[in-house]
């Protein structure tokens, strides 16, 4: 089986493309793994960076200091 990468294609892309690139056989069975890219976290030049973009992210998603306290209590 060829290994093909295909970078920063569209999600409805993904399909046809890849399908296209590796020349699958419509009646084969594959495993396909997709990792989705984030550029703002691959920017990030140290791990406090990385820790600001993702406590950021959970604000907006509406973390709050008490429900982070609760969730650490329950592990």
């Amino acid at each position: 089986m060829p290994r093909v990468t295909l970078q920063r294609v569209p999600g409805r892309d993904v399909a046809k493309r890849v399908a296209d690139a590796l020349r699958l056989d419509p009646d084969q069975r594959y495993t396909v793994t997709v990792t989705a890219e984030d550029d703002e976290l691959a920017g990030a030049a140290s791990l406090e960076q990385v820790m600001d973009i993702v406590g950021k992210r959970a604000r907006a998603r509406g973390l709050t200091p008490e429900l982070l306290n609760n969730l650490l209590k329950d592990a």
